[in-house]
């Protein structure tokens, strides 16, 4: 069984959540089909959230829903992922150099705050809460940068990427590496560096695409 029984009035979010943490987690695959009387049994719950919950992940591309056929967990392609990664290099790029521009103290706490939740999940070597606090941290760069335009923009794609940093560190097993790129940055964002900061974020997001593109057929 891989979902564990709900009380009763549960919200939408939460299954939504579970599910996208199964797939996270491996333990439903791109491509597998979703039965929903199934997941409704394991988790306990009628079929009118767990709707809810699927319409949701619909929304953020993960779950893909076919007339006649079924619900299916979204496969991206490499074209779609080379996308959504070169994307977010304009975006992090600009917002870093915002950041910098700002000289606020408190930003570069909360982000070495981060940086430490990053860290702690590295130690404790878990690949599938590194994805969220990784996603964590890039998230609160683009909240610093005070442009409305671009978190809305950023958060369309934040949980295909979770699902994507999360695949990327199984396939590659580079926890240590992942931390080391994040303190680099930080450091240099620290420094007030905001040329080499923009090329530290621009090498970190696209070496992770390409070491994960060379899993992705």
């Amino acid at each position: 069984m891989v979902f564990e029984k709900k009380k009763h009035k549960v919200l939408a979010d939460g299954i939504a959540e579970d599910i996208k943490n199964a797939i996270i987690k491996g333990e439903i695959k791109p491509g597998e089909r979703i039965i929903e009387s199934q997941i409704a049994k394991e988790m306990g719950v009628s079929r009118s959230p767990l709707r809810e919950a699927i319409q949701k992940l619909e929304k953020e591309n993960i779950l893909v829903v076919i007339p006649y056929k079924g619900i299916y967990v979204n496969i991206l392609g490499k074209k779609e992922i080379e996308d959504i990664y070169n994307l977010r290099v304009i975006l992090e790029a600009y917002a870093i150099k915002k950041i910098i521009e700002k000289k606020d103290k408190k930003i570069l706490q909360i982000l070495s705050k981060k940086a430490k939740y990053l860290e702690d999940a590295v130690k404790k070597g878990q690949v599938e809460d590194l994805a969220k606090k990784d996603v964590e941290f890039h998230r609160t760069i683009c909240y610093f940068a005070n442009n409305n335009k671009l978190m809305e923009i950023w958060e369309g794609f934040t949980e295909q990427v979770e699902i994507l940093i999360s695949l990327e560190e199984k396939y590659n097993k580079r926890l240590e590496t992942t931390l080391k790129e994040h303190e680099e940055l930080l450091f240099l964002i620290a420094k007030g560096e905001i040329v080499e900061s923009q090329k530290k974020i621009k090498s970190h997001i696209l070496d992770s695409l390409e070491l994960l593109k060379k899993h992705i057929s």
